[in-house]
């Protein structure tokens, strides 16, 4: 949770509307949270993170992400960045999804979807 200290500092720094954590957590049900000048927000194990840092734009975005990954320990995430850091060839084997998003193992279950749904999109 965020002390009156982070909030102050988020709501003077703020340039996004995906960096109020009022709004954010009033639509979405989660709750805030401030990593390195990086907000993040999450829902039992679902994180979304907010790639766009407060203030400063040198603080190292993929470093915060991977420490959140760490902290949080989420099944799924949703990343809001200007650029995202993961390869396409990352992406390209989904029995690595686990590891190319830096958390770790992913449910079986999601796993499976995702590769049903690779099954039906697939024109080849």
């Amino acid at each position: 949770m965020l002390s009156k200290e982070d909030r102050h500092h988020i709501y003077q720094q703020a340039y996004l509307p995906e960096q109020l954590p009022d709004y954010v957590a009033a639509v979405s049900g989660t709750k805030p949270y401030l990593i390195e000048n990086h907000i993040c927000y999450c829902h039992r194990r679902h994180m979304m993170f907010i790639g766009f840092p407060l203030g400063d734009p040198t603080n190292d975005t993929v470093q915060t992400y991977l420490a959140a990954c760490e902290h949080f320990k989420p099944a799924t995430i949703a990343i809001i960045a200007p650029k995202i850091w993961l390869s396409d060839d990352t992406h390209a084997d989904l029995t690595t999804i686990g590891e190319c998003i830096g958390c770790g193992s992913v449910d079986e279950t999601l796993l499976e979807l995702i590769r049903e749904y690779k099954n039906l999109t697939s024109f080849s």
